[in-house]
């Protein structure tokens, strides 16, 4: 492949030795410096056709569309921008200036574009499924739904087009539409992972943790070697009461993807309900070093130290779950319970005292601030 770009620029580059003036050869050459890559040298051709022959808006277009790669994106909307002067009738114009648009989150400008792309395009449902994408990113899911409908009726046979309506539905909680999207997709495209995944998900959220169990080993048996398919699959064993088998999934998820911290928290979970508290500190240890911000974390270690009896290793653990996300309430229950524990009924009532400023309709704080104040009147007594 490589060699037949070589062969093409070579080929061309003589082209141009012959006629230097013609601007169709340079232009011809940079398509080719872009797909190989060459972005560069693709610009600088494009350039030149364009001083040559400079009322030709698709030469602008095509620089456009290599600026918009480069991630110059102001660039790539003035080529656009004056391509569109040039030629206000090509509807892909405006359809890639809309993606660069949306690239910078002007979202407004990418929906004006697309539109305009629509009215000179109608049948083209790749514009509607575009802007549906823009109005999913900015908020206005209805508006998508709407967009993806059409682009469904102009063309039933795309299955991408159902995954992503049925994303939106999910994101709605539109449970059954989602699964029906989604069931399409598969059905036109049996082979896409990722649609198995997104249909278990919605299973799993509708408890049918059998269903999404069924469609992620699907999911696996089409690509083997993402981890995160087995760490979904581990967590759906684990709601089952199937530890063994969340165990093994949880490891082999670690397996193949090694750097993901909710894997060991995953599995150290696992640990924690099989009675196995130093593999669970370990596991929740090694999460930690991959994510040392992860307020939960700690807190998933410290409950493991509090069960081993290692209080003032939970402490310290509760603390640091505290500093990092100081607005969550459990933290401050969860160590007030082992002050408490250790007649530490001061530092007690104060983590008890925060939890209700953070939660005040949890009945629970209250009644263990109230225990400790009676542990304290009464002695000690339960």
């Amino acid at each position: 492949m490589l060699q037949d770009y070589r062969q093409a620029i070579a080929d061309l580059s003589r082209a141009i030795e012959l006629d230097p003036n013609n601007g169709s050869y340079y232009n011809q050459r940079a398509n080719v410096y872009d797909v190989s890559g060459e972005r560069q040298q693709a610009i600088a051709d494009y350039s030149r056709a364009i001083e040559l022959a400079p009322a030709e808006a698709s030469f602008y277009y095509n620089r456009g569309d290599t600026y918009a790669m480069l991630q110059d994106y102001q660039q790539a909307i003035a080529d656009f921008s004056r391509a569109i002067e040039l030629a206000p009738a090509e509807a892909a114009f405006y359809a890639n200036r809309a993606s660069t648009y949306a690239m910078l989150q002007d979202y407004q400008q990418a929906i004006a574009d697309l539109s305009r792309a629509i009215e000179l395009a109608p049948n083209n449902a790749n514009y509607y499924n575009q802007r549906a994408n823009i109005y999913d990113a900015s908020g206005e899911r209805q508006q998508a739904i709407a967009d993806y409908s059409r682009a469904i009726e102009l063309d039933p046979t795309e299955a991408i087009f159902y995954y992503i309506r049925g994303n939106i539905y999910a994101a709605l909680q539109d449970y059954r539409q989602a699964i029906a999207d989604y069931s399409r997709a598969i059905e036109l495209d049996p082979a896409e992972a990722i649609f198995y995944v997104n249909r278990a998900n919605i299973y799993a959220t509708l408890q049918g943790y059998r269903q999404a169990i069924v469609d992620l080993s699907r999911a696996i048996e089409l690509d083997p070697n993402n981890g995160n398919y087995y760490n979904l699959r581990a967590n759906a064993y684990d709601v089952l009461g199937k530890q063994q088998r969340a165990f093994a999934d949880y490891s082999r998820a670690i397996e193949l993807d090694p750097a993901q911290a909710i894997f060991y928290a995953n599995r150290g979970n696992i640990y924690a309900t099989l009675q196995g508290h130093r593999q669970a500190i370990a596991d929740f240890s090694r999460a930690i070093e991959l994510d040392p911000n992860n307020a939960k974390y700690y807190n998933l270690r410290a409950n493991i130290y509090d069960a081993s009896g290692e209080h003032q290793q939970a402490i310290a653990d509760f603390s640091r779950a505290i500093e990092l996300d100081p607005a969550e309430a459990n933290f401050y229950a969860n160590r007030g319970n082992i002050h408490a524990m250790l007649q530490d009924y001061q530092q007690a009532i104060a983590d008890f005292s925060h939890a209700i400023e953070l939660d005040p309709e949890n009945g629970n704080y209250y009644n263990l601030r109230a225990n400790v104040y009676l542990s304290q009147v009464r002695g000690n007594k339960p």
